[in-house]
């Protein structure tokens, strides 16, 4: 698979089309969080697509370079076990998922230290883009980010966003094992594209909002 601009642009529009489908289709405030998560993905993407085409090095480049990482370290961590919880209806499963949740703010804080005190550069490796940063035992970060993100999703007791977490899930392995060394751009990437299966939680429904 090659990615390029196109790619990022067209898995920024598809996962927005996703997203706003779910949006409307929201009957209960509790599902909103997770319904706007492809349009979060959405985002994320543009701003990589437009990191396809802007100079490097350069200051837009390192601009839209720590706006991705932001998604990355920061945002999913956290948002994703959150959305994950609101929407769940079993009690004992949300028990799980606050540990999750807490844990996935952990991961998010010492990420973004080393964002803040690290420096960053950005290139291209083959057909992906590469974002450099030295982070300390990044392996033993890994575990607990997927744990609290997709482990979230593995637990929830509905059917498609389980379906995301194993999906995702195995993204992951795929491209830590074929494209190692920009494995961030390129998880992010399928977990993007992924994201759209979050719809199908909502499908069916008829749509409270009207476009």
């Amino acid at each position: 698979m090659c990615f390029s601009a196109p790619a990022s642009f067209i898995a920024s529009g598809v996962t927005a089309v996703a997203g706003i489908a779910a949006v409307v289709r929201v009957k209960k405030k509790n599902e909103l969080p997770l319904a706007i998560t492809p349009l979060l993905f959405s985002i994320q993407q543009l701003v990589e697509g437009f990191q396809w085409l802007s100079a490097k090095p350069s200051t837009i480049s390192l601009v839209l370079g720590y706006i991705f990482l932001v998604f990355a370290f920061t945002l999913w961590p956290i948002y994703i076990p959150f959305a994950v919880y609101k929407a769940e209806t079993d009690t004992k499963r949300k028990d799980v998922m606050k540990y999750l949740l807490a844990m996935g703010i952990l991961v998010s804080i010492s990420l973004i230290v080393f964002l803040i005190i690290t420096p960053l550069s950005i290139g291209t490796c083959a057909t992906s883009i590469k974002y450099d940063i030295n982070i300390i035992y990044p392996t033993w970060r890994i575990i607990p980010y997927v744990i609290a993100t997709c482990g979230s999703c593995l637990l929830s007791s509905h059917k498609y966003v389980k379906i995301f977490g194993v999906a995702t899930l195995i993204s992951l392995f795929a491209s830590w094992g074929f494209y190692s060394d920009t494995f961030g751009s390129v998880w992010c990437y399928f977990s993007a594209a992924l994201s759209a299966i979050i719809y199908m939680h909502f499908h069916g429904r008829k749509p409270t909002i009207k476009l």
